[in-house]
């Protein structure tokens, strides 16, 4: 019995809305821009609970988004992506993104399940999954889930991409394009230092991996998100 749920459970992981926090995909005639993270949040002090890592869909309205630093960061980038004069909050209310099916904006994560960090592999994960570890774990969706997520990207042929985690450009790449080894960089300064952001676009498919929108190395203000957003602007306005 405990087998077949873990099978039951790794078929589930293999969906296309698997890991996705919210918004609409897009299509062809009507792309959407996606945000692609690493894998979705999981606050420390949440408990391990069946609701986490349920079959349901999480509710990922305007209101909790705004309450969450990295969608608020992520409101700030959008915003200046799409040259808006609104506040971040005032973005988001008017935009919706993530939030309803009719949203311009799109976002999913690598990794399904939410965990505290990169490192994190709670016991309900164990349990559902059937991995022992985390390694074994990535290593699976990396081979099994990853092709699901290009063959989205395929269908729905979203107007950007943008992934965050530098560490992981080669994976998103490789979803993105099927392959590896392309990536342009940008070192942009701010405020006296510099954050490097990569780049690739072939045809109509344009990616963007830029650093992480919360955390000590990352673009942990509102000025960074902003400035990094205009950067983008600029980039998909000269080509």
């Amino acid at each position: 019995m405990i087998e077949t749920n873990i099978s039951s459970y790794r078929k589930y992981l293999l969906t296309e809305m698997c890991g996705v926090d919210g918004g609409n995909p897009g299509t062809p005639e009507s792309p959407s821009t996606w945000l692609l993270g690493l894998e979705p949040g999981k606050a420390k002090n949440d408990a391990s609970s069946e609701s986490l890592y349920s079959q349901k869909a999480r509710a990922y309205d305007i209101d909790l988004q705004l309450t969450w630093r990295f969608n608020c960061q992520a409101f700030h980038l959008l915003a200046a992506i799409e040259g808006s004069n609104n506040s971040y909050e005032d973005f988001a209310r008017l935009h919706q993104p993530f939030a309803t099916s009719e949203s311009r904006y799109f976002k999913a994560n690598l990794y399904p399940l939410p965990c505290n960090n990169m490192a994190d592999f709670p016991d309900e994960a164990k349990l559902r999954t059937g991995f022992a570890d985390k390694v074994s774990y990535r290593r699976w969706v990396e081979e099994n889930r990853f092709q699901v997520i290009r063959k989205m990207i395929d269908r729905c042929q979203p107007r950007l991409v943008i992934a965050t985690g530098t560490t992981y450009r080669a994976k998103f790449e490789s979803i993105t394009f099927g392959d590896v080894g392309s990536l342009a960089f940008h070192d942009i300064p701010i405020k006296g230092r510099s954050k490097r952001v990569y780049q690739r676009r072939e045809g109509e498919r344009h990616l963007f991996v830029i650093p992480h929108l919360s955390g000590a190395y990352a673009l942990n203000t509102p000025e960074a998100a902003k400035v990094v957003g205009a950067f983008v602007r600029g980039q998909i306005r000269s080509e």
